[in-house]
């Protein structure tokens, strides 16, 4: 319960006792009101009964505490451990005497006075700074419980403020379609456990008649209010969003790595973070988890607004909601700030914290923290021309290791494979080969010399071992399907030789219907960074499906490669994970899930 509900309130923990007035009068009260906190005193009582009944309520409903530790006296330190379970907004004060207050408070702040006219008024004047900055210092770790306890015992700052720019944001004029995540258990489908928590808390404050539950929500020309929750992985709508605006942080889905592989949803960030829960990295923890979302609030066309509550998992999700509610006041003063303008939305990136031993499908035991801070976004830049995609071989549609090479090698020939290695990198043989300035038969034979004698042993065995060293990155090959399927134009550019290509065309012949065209360095005559090979490509790309350089994008896992690309106009993306890979094709017109 506030004690002044339309101002901010100041609650005061300090001796019952006559000889502190001057504190209180001189000092303590007079800052409070200065800075604009109307003040209670703990031994002031509000209503007629409990003592403690006030204090309780005052602790719990003030805007901040101010608590004066001196004379050690035991009912203030209750009351002051009162106050630091419930967060970070207590101000502590002490006489200088030769008593001290308790190690346990040493390390925090404590504001010290003399009792003298001088010393109460050096008091006021740090307690009206203190009280100004308390938004600033409000987050900070202040006392032990909150530096050191568990995370659930913090509770939001200014929680009437709160929990009234909670109750603005959330109540709308008009109706509201909600857009849950569906999950199939069997033969039917039904709201996931985690949506339908935070969509039953948001009930309270929508009517009835004005909700109702729409699969086809047209983000472009909303009817009505849109509320979203959850992820892609069980809601279409999510991956519609994704679409829409341009955000710096998305899910992309992405493989597991060991046996067997699975689609794991992670979150990528524009500043290259991959982030993944905790339960998809397999960490044994029974006791907590940690989960990421993407908290979204914003305004659509026609005066319609939109939520969207998502998280990696459920526990996400409702992370994600609990950080909604704990942070309204801070979304509500910079959704206001952006003013009414259409189609702007806010968004925060958010750490879940939570208790992995609870099946609770609530609130309790999740902690969320914000990471970074509140993004303007607006819509994605529509792109109408057509695209095409230059698709670099090794490194990027296949994975590669050259050391299986001389592994097999080296077991024939009876040598350490390094040395294998050292004796065919110490000539020009490998790079001439790749500009097709040398036929299979005088490559092999020109390896095969290497060895001498021993090398003939080689002879019928090189081609296989020398072409058997790729295996196929799956997930590019998932996205290149789906880019064919959006009418993209795909070359594979690439530097490599006839045996290698022989060999993965022979393994994998669907990548012979999946380009278009391809500009392999032994067929050109030239190799990477040539310009030439990238001039032969745009030309193609041109002439042929009249794609131009600004609308031709070139992955490569190679930086000098695709530094190249770029001085030609084309747009170029070096390649180190496919979910980076995803969220770089989206921020260019393409959209792979």
């Amino acid at each position: 319960m506030a004690i002044h509900p339309n101002v901010p309130s100041c609650f005061v923990i300090m001796p019952f006792a006559a000889e502190f007035d001057d504190v209180w009068e001189d000092a303590i009260s007079p800052a409070a009101a200065t800075a604009g906190f109307k003040c209670v005193r703990g031994d002031n009582p509000i209503h007629p009964g409990s003592i403690m009944k006030d204090v309780v309520e005052g602790v719990f409903g003030a805007d901040v505490i101010v608590a004066d530790l001196s004379r050690l006296n035991p009912n203030v330190f209750y009351e002051l451990g009162i106050a630091h379970t419930i967060g970070d907004k207590t101000v502590m004060i002490c006489e200088k005497t030769e008593t001290r207050p308790p190690f346990d408070l040493a390390d925090y702040r404590t504001l010290f006075y003399e009792r003298s006219k001088n010393g109460l008024r050096a008091l006021k004047h740090e307690l009206v700074e203190r009280l100004k900055g308390l938004p600033a210092w409000s987050g900070a770790a202040t006392n032990p419980v909150r530096q050191f306890g568990p995370l659930r015992f913090s509770v939001p700052f200014r929680p009437h403020a709160l929990q009234q720019a909670f109750e603005e944001l959330v109540r709308w004029t008009g109706k509201v379609a909600l857009r849950p995540s569906v999950e199939c258990r069997g033969e039917k489908n039904f709201i996931r456990d985690s949506d339908a928590t935070v969509l039953s808390e948001m009930g309270a404050y929508l009517e009835e008649q004005d909700r109702r539950y729409d699969p086809n929500i047209d983000l472009a020309n909303p009817l009505d209010h849109v509320v979203v929750t959850g992820s892609p992985r069980y809601n279409t709508m999510a991956q519609r969003i994704q679409q829409f605006f341009d955000l710096p942080y998305e899910y992309v889905f992405a493989r597991t790595e060991g046996e067997p592989s699975e689609r794991a949803l992670r979150i990528v960030t524009v500043h290259g973070d991959e982030l993944s829960s905790s339960r998809d990295n397999f960490i044994e923890n029974e006791s907590s988890g940690i989960d990421y979302g993407i908290l979204l609030v914003g305004s659509l066309t026609r005066g319609k607004r939109i939520l969207w509550f998502s998280g990696i998992h459920g526990k996400g999700t409702l992370g994600v909601y609990k950080c909604f509610k704990m942070r309204a006041d801070k979304i509500l003063a910079d959704y206001r700030a952006i003013g009414h303008e259409e189609n702007v939305v806010l968004s925060l990136l958010v750490r879940i914290h939570y208790n992995a031993s609870s099946r609770d499908s609530g609130l309790d035991g999740i902690e969320p923290e914000v990471l970074g801070q509140t993004s303007v976004c607006r819509l994605k830049k529509a792109t109408r021309n057509r695209k095409a995609l230059f698709v670099d071989l090794g490194g990027v549609l296949m994975e590669f290791d050259r050391t299986r090479t001389y592994r097999a090698m080296a077991h024939v020939l009876q040598l350490d494979y390094k040395e294998v290695q050292d004796r065919i990198e110490g000539t020009d043989a490998r790079q001439r080969y790749e500009r097709g300035e040398l036929s299979d038969e005088e490559f092999c034979a020109g390896i095969c010399s290497l060895f001498g004698e021993a090398g003939k042993r080689l002879t019928e065995l090189f081609p296989e071992f020398w072409g058997d060293i790729f295996w196929p990155n799956r997930e590019m090959f998932e996205a290149l399907r789906l880019l064919k399927r959006q009418n993209v134009v795909l070359a594979l550019v690439s530097n490599t030789n006839s045996l290698h290509f022989l060999h993965v065309t022979r393994d994998y012949p669907e990548i012979k219907d999946l380009f278009d065209n391809r500009f392999l360095s032994y067929e050109l005559g030239k190799e990477k960074p040539n310009k030439g090979v990238y001039d032969e490509a745009v030309a193609w790309a041109g002439r042929e499906h009249q794609i131009f350089p600004p609308d031709v994008l070139y992955v490569d896992d190679i930086e000098e490669y695709v530094r190249a690309a770029r001085i030609r106009g084309v747009t170029g993306f070096v390649y180190r994970s496919y979910s980076h890979f995803v969220f770089w094709l989206r921020k260019h017109g393409l959209y792979v899930p």
